[in-house]
């Protein structure tokens, strides 16, 4: 197996110029981490936010890429990497000792990789956490709070969508706020007429009104900033908002006139969700969202670019993130 690996770099935060492929060697893989030959990967909000250096996890080794798919060439030893090996997998590149999966090959810790099914492209396993794993997530808090009806914020996003259709597969109203009329047209194939587009004139009242209608007690967030107490305004009591992103890079704002004692506020961590599961309950997880893979998790991508595409791609996506979802082909032979 070769011992280099092209991988797309970062020199210096924020500065799309400094962006370029560089062939490197490929570090050792310590115990508890896999070796991938990569396959694909995806241009996510965590990509952005990690290479603009806003998000608490940095960049290991200027390496960018924080999600994809491939096959495992190798152990670092320990029960799981062990029984990884030479398996079809989906992944987040994440850990310590972790590389970026923008790159031929990617080191990452073996907790966050899961095989996956044969019938399942590598084009969609590149998706498999932020998009399927992280909207299995949400539905489980909408179940276990027995809600009736939920308000989501970047609702044009990709984890927007996949938990609109969800939803409307289980039955559960969606209140889906977007930024413009363009974002709601891009909706209104995922199966709900509640949109509300936060530019209008009076949609704050409008969507009040809708959550009063509907009985909305949870609602989640993927912005901040003063989107996160518009959101608390919303929910009925007694109703929780969950913030699992950042998109604004700004702190939660709420007007302490709103604050109610049968209302909460809380954060919602994907990755310390996913630490606390045992490895049997990731599979099942898993294999749960492979059997709505087509239907509900499909992801459609704008574009298709290589390595040397990436620089392009990263620009383009940070002056429009809706509908332009960008699949990176990283296996160059």
């Amino acid at each position: 197996m070769a011992n280099k690996t092209k991988t797309v770099v970062a020199d210096k935060l924020g500065n799309f110029n400094t962006l370029g492929v560089k062939e490197m060697n490929i570090p050792d893989v310590p115990e508890g981490y896999v070796l991938i030959r990569t396959e694909f990967a995806t241009l996510n909000p965590m990509d952005e936010l990690m290479f603009m250096g806003k998000y608490f996890y940095q960049l290991q080794n200027k390496t960018l890429g924080i999600e994809g798919s491939g096959t495992v060439v190798r152990s670092g030893g320990g029960a799981l990497p062990n029984s990884l090996l030479n398996k079809r997998v989906c992944f987040m590149a994440y850990g310590p000792n972790s590389t970026g999966a923008f790159s031929e090959f990617c080191v990452t810790d073996a907790r966050f990789v899961l095989p996956i099914k044969d019938n399942i492209p590598f084009e969609q396993a590149a998706t498999m956490f932020s998009n399927a794993l992280t909207t299995e997530l949400h539905i489980r808090k909408i179940k276990k709070g027995n809600h009736r009806a939920v308000i989501i914020n970047a609702a044009a996003s990709m984890t927007g969508k996949s938990l609109i259709k969800y939803c409307c597969y289980l039955g559960i109203p969606v209140i889906a706020i977007v930024r413009g009329e363009e974002d709601a047209v891009s909706l209104r194939t995922c199966g709900t007429e509640n949109i509300i587009v936060s530019s209008n004139e009076g949609w704050l009242d409008r969507a009040k009104d809708l959550s009063r209608h509907l009985g909305a007690t949870i609602a989640f967030d993927a912005i901040s900033g003063e989107h996160t107490g518009h959101l608390y305004e919303l929910i009925q009591e007694p109703g929780v908002v969950y913030v699992y992103g950042g998109l604004s890079t700004e702190p939660c704002t709420i007007n302490p006139m709103s604050f109610s004692p049968r209302k909460k506020l809380k954060g919602l961590s994907f990755m310390k969700w996913w630490c606390c599961l045992p490895t049997l309950k990731r599979i099942k997880l898993c294999e749960r969202v492979e059997k709505l893979m087509e239907d509900i998790f499909n992801t459609n991508y704008c574009a298709t670019v290589n390595l040397n595409g990436v620089k392009d791609a990263m620009a383009t996506y940070h002056t429009r993130k809706t509908d332009n979802k960008f699949l990176i082909r990283t296996r160059t032979n």
